[in-house]
């Protein structure tokens, strides 16, 4: 999928201009799952319009995709706590919260 694809290449690009031109700079990633939560404005990310699309009973199939959740101040929390503590220099967390769920779980 592009979207995936091109998260990875950025953080590989990301992790190599740290090893190779970043001298003194620091990097840590933070990788989310499918981010839910309240929504602001009516830009809507994929997660969101997908969950929009099952409760509208626009989706009429549910492809067999496992999916793990978190929500977005949960996400919010974590870049903070990984921007203020040293040791998480150089790390990568995945943000994740319970279990994963298929399409089907998530939409009953």
């Amino acid at each position: 999928m592009p979207y995936q694809r091109s998260k990875t290449i950025s953080e590989r690009g990301a992790w190599d201009f740290i090893e190779n031109e970043g001298k003194g700079m620091e990097l840590l990633v933070v990788n989310s799952t499918g981010v839910l939560g309240p929504v602001l404005l009516n830009d809507f990310s994929h997660s969101i319009q997908t969950i929009k699309q099952m409760l509208n009973g626009e989706m009429h199939s549910f492809p067999e995709l496992i999916f793990g959740y978190v929500d977005v101040r949960d996400v919010a929390d974590l870049h903070f706590k990984a921007m203020t503590m040293p040791e998480a220099n150089g790390k990568r967390f995945i943000a994740v919260v319970g279990q994963s769920l298929s399409f089907l779980d998530t939409a009953k």
